[in-house]
């Protein structure tokens, strides 16, 4: 039985940043989207820790389920020392708000929830009216506010 779900980027980690990120990936050629992609994977196995999950969290995602992503995040959590028994929830669809909205909705709702937290007011917006859990915001300050998102899921830093 779980209780509560957290985004992955933006509430258990923080991820930076990288010129190509910032393009529309509609907008990028082949060797560009490549790329994007090596980026991506790197700054997914780099990424700082916010806060670590316990026995009863679920993480939803909105990375892409590839066998790639899946790896690099599966071995991040092993060098963080989360859980072995926090699963972790891919999106499997193109990465639209609608298909993520859709996704998070479903795993929430099928694994009744009682709270869902997010980083993302767009994807929270949509996700209201879509579930029964209670939905929090985590806004991150600045890549040092901890103490705020283990304020936010009421935890000790």
């Amino acid at each position: 039985m779980f209780g509560r779900g957290l985004n992955l980027n933006g509430v258990v980690a923080v991820i930076g940043t990288h010129p190509l990120l910032q393009e529309k990936y509609g907008r990028l050629n082949g060797p560009d989207r490549a790329q994007r992609q090596l980026e991506l994977l790197n700054l997914y196995s780099t990424a700082r820790l916010m806060f670590r999950p316990t026995s009863g969290d679920v993480i939803i995602t909105a990375r892409k389920g590839t066998e790639e992503v899946v790896s690099v995040t599966h071995t991040w959590m092993l060098m963080n020392g989360l859980p072995d028994d926090v699963p972790v929830f891919y999106l499997q669809k193109g990465r639209t708000l609608e298909n993520v909205i859709e996704f998070k909705a479903g795993v929430i709702n099928q694994l009744r929830l009682e709270d869902y937290y997010e980083d993302n007011l767009h994807v929270l917006k949509g996700l209201q009216g879509q579930t029964q859990a209670r939905l929090h915001h985590v806004r991150m300050v600045n890549s040092d506010s901890l103490a705020y998102v283990c304020e936010m899921l009421g935890v000790n830093s």
